[in-house]
């Protein structure tokens, strides 16, 4: 047996006891408020849940609803309930850095952070929110959702190559799969999910729309033949390394970080001096700028991505709970 498999398994075993009891009513959920949309996966990250928050979060306010985001800020060094509307700046190591991004990017969107996320559902409630998404939702077993979204990869939409928290079998509690990949992986990944789910997957593909450098959104195409020094601290930054090779970029040097990384002056600075001896642009993603020294940011490029649907525009995915057919 592998190291992943070894890993995997208490995992595996302890989630599907808890999800057995759940859908025995043995696990009584409580319900919150106000409508809730899950967004979760069976894997440990690296799928696209945020992207996808932030493009269903977009969809609600422009069908006239009032979102909130609720989350548990991974990693985030406070306890309390954290309400952020707008940019946090140095706020983000209190709340988390997905959190901290979403707010960023979604300035109209309260985002609650607190473990409890029932709590965080009232609290979203005496804030004006209609609905709620419940972000990385999946194997949270307290609360109860209207809609239960689980994100894959198209390249591994089992996980099988993947740190998992569930088995593939999972994915039939789910309400609809979201399968993030290039329209060409998108056939595969639907035949391989078929056996799981009786829906055929909601196919996105993350796609890059431009970077944002020196106070301004620029196109992709000035990226091509740009010497780039890259560096990320997400789950998979080769995905990235990759993403900017393909705007016909030449990267100079790729620099990887641990997951949810916090940056150094000195780290930064590193990445700073080595890109100007290079002749280069430094650039990161948007989940890693958060996480940047404050006045050292700005010279730092970012790459903007989004999800972009294939199909089925994502009114498809809220419907269940604004009564839209």
């Amino acid at each position: 047996m592998s190291l992943q498999r070894l890993v995997n398994a208490p995992f595996e075993g302890l989630n599907f006891v808890l999800r057995f009891a759940v859908s025995r009513g043995l696990l009584p959920r409580k319900t919150a408020p106000l409508s809730v949309i899950s967004v979760g996966n069976i894997t440990m990250g690296g799928t696209g849940k945020t992207p996808l928050v932030e493009a269903l979060a977009r969809t609600l306010l422009e069908l006239g609803a009032k979102p909130a985001i609720l989350t548990r800020g991974y990693k985030r060094l406070g306890k309390t309930t954290v309400v952020l509307q707008g940019d946090p700046g140095p706020d983000w190591i209190q709340a988390g850095d997905e959190p901290s991004l979403l707010a960023r990017r979604l300035p109209h969107v309260p985002v609650v952070v607190d473990a409890d996320r029932l709590r965080g559902a009232r609290k979203a409630l005496s804030l004006g929110a209609t609905h709620a998404l419940l972000d990385d939702g999946f194997q949270h077993w307290p609360l109860a959702r209207e809609v239960d979204l689980v994100v894959v990869d198209a390249k591994d939409p089992l996980g099988r190559q993947s740190w998992r928290r569930e088995g593939p079998r999972a994915l039939a509690f789910a309400s609809r799969i979201v399968c993030v990949g290039k329209p060409t992986e998108q056939e595969t990944a639907r035949t391989a999910l078929s056996r799981y789910h009786p829906l055929p997957p909601f196919a996105v593909s993350l796609q890059a729309l431009g970077f944002f450098w020196q106070d301004r959104l620029r196109p992709l195409t000035e990226l091509a033949e740009q010497k780039l020094l890259a560096f990320a601290g997400i789950a998979h930054p080769a995905r990235f390394f990759r993403t900017l090779t393909e705007t016909g970029a030449q990267l100079v040097a790729t620099k990887p970080f641990p997951d949810h990384h916090p940056y150094t002056r000195a780290e930064l600075e590193l990445l700073l001096g080595e890109a100007k001896r290079q002749g280069a642009i430094p650039i990161t993603t948007a989940k890693d700028a958060v996480r940047l020294p404050q006045d050292l940011a700005p010279e730092v490029a970012v790459l903007e991505v989004s999800l972009v649907p294939l199909q089925e525009p994502f009114t498809a995915l809220v419907s269940p709970v604004l009564g839209i057919r």
